[in-house]
């Protein structure tokens, strides 16, 4: 709706999915509109153009979506091979620069990204960090393993 606005307004059905308009991954077509008229205006026509030529080429499988963590080989995430994979980054981290850029990642929360960015700064108030920050704590043995 954001990068078509005129089209969105032609539309027959503004609940539809792409899968409903493009056709079927044996078929070679064109994709399948539903307009209440047809584009006629030189903003609809320009904004139809430029969205089939996004479409263009694309068909649609029934194989699901899947997530694969690109850090460690069995593609599986989890928090020890992120934390892995952090340290690694880590070494290479210079005093005033941090590596992993999360800026302009928007299905990130921001205070996720904060946190990222703070934890690779070393500004995360670990009892590690303030200690080595020569801030008073009770005791520097873990909270859980009192190691």
């Amino acid at each position: 709706m954001l990068s078509w606005p005129a089209l969105f307004a032609l539309e027959k059905d503004k609940g539809y999915r792409i899968r409903d308009r493009l056709p079927d991954s044996g078929d070679s077509g064109s994709v399948i509109w539903d307009w209440l008229r047809q584009p006629t205006s030189q903003v609809e026509v320009a904004e139809l153009q430029g969205c089939e030529v996004l479409l263009a080429g694309m068909h649609v499988s029934e194989v699901k979506d899947k997530w694969k963590w690109t850090q460690n080989a069995s593609g599986i995430y989890s928090t020890h091979s992120f934390k892995e994979s952090f340290k690694e980054l880590s070494l290479n981290l210079e005093t005033s620069a941090c590596i992993i850029s999360v800026k302009g990642c928007r299905w990130v929360l921001a205070k996720c990204n904060i946190f990222i960015w703070r934890s690779g700064l070393d500004h995360i108030p670990t009892k590690c960090a303030l200690i080595k920050r020569n801030i008073p704590v009770e005791s520097n043995l873990c909270v859980f393993c009192n190691e």
